[in-house]
């Protein structure tokens, strides 16, 4: 948040005085207070903001934060990212252009992209390109219920691709890795919600707690999403395998998966998390480790990229415990 000063650079400073029998006045330079917009008989917001007292107006300040996105030479794939990036950061208008206007493929991955986000749509088309609007309203989004939602959501993925590897069951395996869809969004989510009550104060409540819990809550749906590709990997591993695991190393695999499920509900519990649960699953990660060596299945070779996916969410579990989230 940057400072306001008076013309001569130094901060304003005024003195809070007592009208009345139960209200304190601060005067603000009549200056000043035009140059922010302020006229007298002017309503204004009053924010307690950590260890600031914070003055907003009433109405936002003409203009909005929007965000050009040039399509020129970017794959269908990028497009994607760069929209969800903008959206992520708080635009409330994504304006998609290229030179000579949109190609069909790049018109369809722009529209999918946009529709695939909370709150946005596409507000305006023509031959040169789309613009897409947030429809968000700030104050009808929870920030922890999001959270709640994106918890339970990586964790029913990380169980499915599981199940779906031990039982060959290549429609499960599709299920959990649809799901990725849901985790981005929800993250995108996330992200904006926090970077909108950073850039606008009036969106300051929508934080539901101080910055620095804030910021453990991003670094939180960030953390699931790691856990959600890992999860993917696995399906992805369920959906090419010929058959399921042996028994030695599908039992090794349910084992060492149920270890690091536990893990990751350990860390995003009610009760403040430590890192013991992310190093119990040591053990059974070990153990699969030792059943694909002695294995003469002919998928050992993929499975083994199922012992790394186990193992980042592991230590991604043992980072989410010190986040302290419930720290209150």
């Amino acid at each position: 948040m940057t400072a306001n000063r008076t013309e001569d650079g130094d901060p304003a400073i005024r003195k809070v005085q007592r009208t009345g029998g139960s209200t304190f006045t601060v005067s603000l330079p009549k200056n000043w207070a035009r140059g922010q917009g302020l006229t007298a008989g002017a309503t204004v917001y009053l924010y307690a903001f950590e260890d600031r007292v914070v003055v907003a107006p009433t109405e936002r300040a003409e203009g909005e934060r929007r965000t050009r996105v040039r399509v020129d030479g970017l794959e269908l794939g990028a497009v994607a990212r760069r929209i969800r990036q903008a959206y992520a950061a708080g635009s409330d208008a994504v304006i998609v252009e290229a030179s000579g206007g949109l190609s069909t493929e790049q018109r369809r991955a722009a529209t999918d992209a946009i529709t695939d986000l909370v709150g946005m749509r596409v507000a305006a088309e023509s031959a040169d390109g789309l613009e897409a609007r947030s429809m968000l309203d700030p104050s009808a989004v929870s920030l922890a219920q999001t959270l709640a939602q994106l918890r339970q959501l990586v964790l029913t993925m990380l169980r499915e691709a599981i199940e779906a590897l031990r039982a060959d069951d290549a429609a499960l395996a599709a299920t959990a890795r649809g799901r990725a869809e849901d985790v981005d969004r929800l993250v995108a989510l996330v992200c904006r919600q926090f970077q909108g009550a950073l850039v606008d104060v009036r969106e300051v409540d929508q934080l539901e707690g101080d910055r620095s819990r804030a910021y453990r809550h991003v670094r939180l749906a960030r953390g699931l999403d790691r856990i959600a590709d890992a999860a993917g990997r696995i399906a992805a591993v369920a959906a090419e395998q010929d058959t399921p695991p042996e028994g030695a190393v599908n039992e090794a695999v349910g084992a060492a998966g149920q270890a690091v499920r536990d893990a990751v509900v350990s860390a995003l519990g009610e009760e403040p998390a430590t890192v013991e649960r992310g190093e119990h699953a040591s053990e059974p990660l070990a153990e699969l480790d030792a059943a694909l060596a002695a294995t003469a299945d002919p998928d050992c070779h993929r499975y083994g990229r199922v012992l790394e996916a186990l193992s980042l969410v592991a230590a991604r579990s043992r980072t989410l415990a010190t986040l302290g989230l419930d720290d209150g």
